[in-house]
């Protein structure tokens, strides 16, 4: 036996909730440009340090990490195929997008790129976390008459292939 990375996969009702996922859009969908992405990711001092190191035979790979780790930043982006339309960050005051953090930053500097749809950039398409889901959210994309879904919470890359 040797150590290997584990390697995760979705589990088997993930094509049952990718379908009905499409089939709630598709009546929508009708080319790639109509589509806005948002999405956060964070990072602090212990992403930078790696998972494997080479060491000599029977001895340990050791690295020996700061306690603490490190400022935290957090960072939001919308982009469409081809491009970053936004983005604004929080440092390590702040640690996070709280709902209030993020509601501001999707009014400030976001939904000016929305249109009515049919047209481009007309269906923004948010991860289901719970901070996302308000209704003055749902009300502020909705009177830019462009559409707002929510993705399926499968992380797969079928799921790229609206």
């Amino acid at each position: 036996l040797t150590r290997k990375v584990l390697e995760r996969r979705v589990r088997e009702s993930a094509d049952l909730e990718l379908r009905d996922y499409y089939s709630r859009l598709s009546p929508y969908y009708s080319y790639p440009d109509q589509l806005v992405f948002v999405d956060e990711t964070s990072k602090d001092g212990r992403d930078s340090f790696r998972k494997y190191a080479w060491s000599k035979r029977n001895k340990k790979a050791i690295i020996e990490l700061p306690f603490t780790p490190g400022q935290r930043v957090s960072a939001l982006a919308a982009f469409t195929k081809s491009a970053f339309l936004a983005w604004d960050y929080v440092d390590e005051f702040l640690g996070t997008f709280d709902c209030a953090t993020f509601h501001g930053v999707m009014v400030k500097n976001i939904l000016s790129y929305l249109n009515p749809w049919p047209l481009r950039r007309s269906i923004l398409i948010l991860d289901n976390a719970k901070n996302h889901m308000y209704k003055e959210l749902q009300d502020a994309v909705h009177s830019r008459g462009a559409l707002l879904y929510f993705f399926v919470a499968i992380f797969s890359e079928k799921c790229f292939l609206v």
